[in-house]
């Protein structure tokens, strides 16, 4: 993520937390929104969740994950990794979030594994989960992913509507 936003938000939530074991877990009692979706509808719920506890000076670095869920006319999996080739002596991969999808990444690219003969090896899932230096940083990160997925969400909104131009004829027009 890019730095130089200088707003920042609030990073209590009474409505999430995140378990010791990393899966957040809802706290909220009013249960599972009910999503209805028109034909012409287009929109989808970001959740964040971030690092409990954090003590400066004490821990170095700083946990946040986002979820894409209740999805309606647009695939929740809206953010774009990476798959890094196999470490030579451990064989392990490494996926990292590498930003909110574009339109295109959104036809193109794959959904929870990336394809054998990608390369770079790219595909979309639903959440990320990064550490982060700071607070701050974390702060400006869902600052700038709710942006993003906004602008995704528009622009999709946006190119559903086509407008008729000009048309060319190639090798000349017929006659009349």
């Amino acid at each position: 993520m890019s730095s130089g936003s200088s707003e920042s938000a609030s990073l209590s939530s009474s409505s999430s937390s995140v378990s010791s074991e990393g899966t957040p877990v809802s706290s909220s009692s009013a249960g599972a929104a009910v999503v209805t979706c028109g034909p012409n509808d287009r929109r989808i719920e970001l959740v964040p969740y971030f690092h409990k506890d954090w003590v400066i000076n004490k821990h170095h670095g700083f946990r946040i994950r986002v979820e894409a869920r209740n999805a309606c006319n647009i695939d929740a999996e809206v953010f774009r990794h990476y798959r890094y080739p196999p470490d030579q002596l451990t064989g392990a991969t490494e996926d990292h979030f590498t930003g909110v999808c574009s339109w295109p990444d959104m036809a193109e690219l794959p959904i929870t594994e990336p394809r054998d003969t990608d390369c770079p090896k790219a595909f979309r899932l639903s959440y990320f989960d990064i550490v982060v230096d700071t607070e701050a940083l974390a702060s400006e990160t869902w600052l700038l992913v709710k942006a993003e997925v906004d602008e995704l969400v528009a622009t999709i909104n946006s190119g559903q509507v086509l407008v008729a131009a000009d048309t060319h004829w190639a090798g000349g027009a017929p006659p009349l």
